[in-house]
């Protein structure tokens, strides 16, 4: 059984993600667009358990991409999507798109841990919860958070929080959050685009290890993990560098594959 089931797994996780000959328009019925249709035509095909980056100009798709990717954009009908349009992600894998830096009222760290008690054993005790903060804090911690936030982290306050935080530690805590969650698929809008070099870096090499270490922080050894894959846009050369796999996206030739060495500076913004 054991067996069946290692082979079980090892057929799943070699599924691939696929984006393939996609029109979007965001638009209703009845009104008039302001915006381009999205020309997504092409293939993109990810292999589990990869860091992936998209270039590309400003308002070329990158982002509709993405979200198609999470799930928060849905594949249109034939007649603005196209008839050959397919996406495909495999339906074993969780997928979070992060955006924006959202909050709710509570304490901080329940913001940074929202959702996990649903993914626990049935009849947890409390020993669950503290791994979750241990977890949690050393996430934080690799990511460079302040010593003043991690303590917001820790106290349980409710509201102060929300006073002292800059946009660069909302930025932060929103990334600490997705990695939290640890889905299985992590699509990122520009994860290094308020940072300094020295940052960038610091969280591209995170990334790095979300992939290959299949989650952090985690009690169980990797080989016992389905794999992490990471796909984000990337505004700086140092993320391409660091991909396993490079998509250019533009309107005029919709996505491409491309060699590292063929990013230009225009195509990072």
């Amino acid at each position: 059984r054991r067996f069946l089931d290692g082979l079980t797994q090892i057929t799943i996780d070699g599924l691939p993600i696929r984006v393939a000959d996609v029109h979007y328009k965001y638009t209703r019925p009845g009104f008039r667009s302001l915006w381009l249709p999205v020309n997504l035509r092409g293939v993109m095909q990810i292999q589990q358990g990869t860091l992936v980056s998209l270039v590309g100009k400003r308002r070329h798709g990158k982002t509709t991409l993405l979200k198609i990717i999470g799930g928060e954009l849905l594949l249109q009908d034939d007649e603005i999507a196209g008839p050959r349009a397919q996406v495909f992600i495999p339906p074993h894998v969780r997928v979070i798109h992060v955006d924006q830096p959202l909050f709710f009222d509570g304490t901080l760290y329940d913001n940074l841990t929202y959702g996990l008690s649903h993914h626990r054993p049935p009849g947890s005790d409390g020993s669950h919860a503290r791994g979750d903060m241990r977890r949690a804090i050393q996430i934080c911690e690799m990511l460079g958070l302040s010593e003043d936030v991690l303590r917001y982290v820790q106290s349980g306050e409710s509201q102060s929080w929300k006073a002292v935080l800059s946009s660069t530690d909302r930025y932060i805590l929103n990334l600490a959050r997705a990695l939290v969650a640890d889905p299985q698929v992590l699509c990122l809008h520009k994860p290094t685009v308020l940072f300094d070099d020295v940052s960038s870096r610091r969280i591209l090499e995170l990334l790095r290890r979300f992939v290959e270490e299949r989650g952090l922080a985690q009690a169980q050894p990797p080989h016992e993990r389905r794999p992490r894959t990471c796909i984000f846009t990337s505004a700086k050369l140092v993320g391409v560098e660091m991909s396993d796999q490079v998509f250019h996206v533009s309107t005029e030739r919709g996505i491409q594959c491309v060699a590292k060495d063929q990013v230009t500076a225009e195509m990072l913004m």
